[in-house]
């Protein structure tokens, strides 16, 4: 691997991390007065809708920078691209540890605002690769190692996070805000790996238009695409079913089994391995075995599943067996449906239907993050019942919308 390719799956890797890292030590900070953060008698529901917020933030102005993102490295170039998007989120590592040291929400908020905004190095890392494959089996070879990247970074993040946190397991050196300082290493390291290692090797000189309104645009262009938007409204529910659970599972094992920032970062750690096993070892098989509809059903009857298992698991250790069929179902699923979504869709709308997918999946997460936010008010397992429904509802979409006969050539066998 040479130093342009070891830089951007180092881009990736980092980028994934981010959300693993940060959850666990959030919820901390919300929901645990004893953490100095939070006041001493905030309720249950306050620190939950506390938490919900900075997520929905987060989601919402990823969401509305996707567009901007998407067309930036297209405009300036795959590195420049780059390097923007990672000194936004190094600004965003620095306004955290600030806000932490200075215990402002305000502050943390406008953290996760400019991380938001500025995520997204993973698609142009993505397009990175793909301009510095020579054949298609280098482009094969290089997509592998996106996703070596996307792996590592899953099961760095909760491991940063909780061991660094955690004073019985590296002593006084640990702190809530030591996490934030190596991950803000992490991504310095990417900023130097990519300014020194990469370079664009074509020019890329089209117009960068800025207007908040396009993202609507962009899934305002799904109603002249009849079979897409059949795929696309399934799939926005099918984000929503997981992330109804993965958003607010880390307030959940604090909430209902009384652990602290180490305890949440195991329970990210072992969505993240079975996330990454699924990705790397069960989704070729799959495909090349079973039509993409059948897949899509049973990974989201399984992501459904799980999620009723792990609120009704009287112990945490039976909550974090149920972690692994939820994380298998989804990468399985996953990227099961971007195949779909792109069989969706012709050859030349291709940038345009996977930003729809980037879209709808931010969407997904911000709407869960603010309405899970209320229902918190209704009990701890509230958020969890919107990702079941989530999840019955795709299911009854599947069943009315995929079994016309325009739908089999994209939802049948690979």
């Amino acid at each position: 691997m040479n130093l342009a390719k070891f830089a951007l799956a180092w881009v990736v890797l980092v980028d994934v991390m981010g959300q693993g890292l940060a959850f666990p030590i959030f919820n901390t900070l919300m929901t645990d007065p004893s953490a100095g953060f939070a006041p001493a008698n905030i309720s249950a529901s306050a620190a939950g809708f506390d938490f919900s917020l900075l997520v929905a933030v987060f989601f919402l102005t990823w969401f509305f920078g996707v567009v901007f993102v998407s067309r930036l490295s297209d405009s300036v170039g795959r590195r420049r691209g780059l390097l923007i998007c990672l000194t936004g989120s190094l600004v965003g590592y620095l306004l955290t540890l600030l806000a932490i040291s200075i215990d402002s929400f305000a502050l943390l908020l406008a953290s996760r605002a400019i991380t938001g905004f500025t995520a997204g190095t993973q698609p142009i890392a993505q397009a990175g690769m793909v301009d510095l494959a020579t054949d298609e089996t280098d482009k094969g070879r290089n997509m592998g190692l996106v996703m070596l990247g996307t792996s590592v970074g899953l099961i760095a993040g909760p491991v940063i996070g909780g061991v660094f946190s955690d004073k019985s397991l590296i002593g006084d050196i640990a702190s809530l805000w030591l996490p934030f300082v190596i991950g803000g290493a992490f991504n310095l390291a990417a900023l130097v790996l990519v300014f020194v290692g990469f370079r664009d090797h074509k020019r890329y000189d089209a117009p960068l238009r800025i207007n908040p309104l396009d993202v609507f645009l962009l899934l305002w262009e799904l109603r002249d695409h009849p079979l897409v938007l059949r795929v696309c409204v399934v799939f926005f529910f099918f984000e929503l079913s997981f992330l109804g659970a993965y958003v607010f599972l880390v307030n959940y094992f604090g909430a209902a089994f009384g652990m602290k920032t180490a305890g949440t970062a195991i329970g990210m750690l072992i969505l993240g391995v079975a996330l990454a096993f699924a990705s790397i070892a069960l989704v070729g098989p799959a495909l090349a075995r079973l039509p993409r509809w059948a897949i899509i059903a049973a990974t989201q009857a399984g992501i459904a599943a799980s999620i009723a298992l792990i609120v009704a698991a009287p112990s945490a250790i039976l909550a974090y067996a149920a972690l692994v069929p939820l994380a298998i179902s989804f990468g399985v699923g996953y990227p099961t449906f971007l195949t779909i979504i792109s069989a969706s869709a012709s050859e030349d709308r291709q940038g345009w239907v996977m930003g729809v997918a980037i879209a709808l999946f931010t969407l997904a997460g911000g709407l869960v993050s603010i309405l899970s936010g209320e229902l918190l008010s209704f009990g701890m397992r509230a958020p969890f019942y919107l990702g079941i429904a989530g999840g019955l509802v795709a299911l009854a979409l599947i069943a009315a919308l995929w079994r016309v006969p325009s739908m089999r050539g994209i939802v049948g066998k690979s």
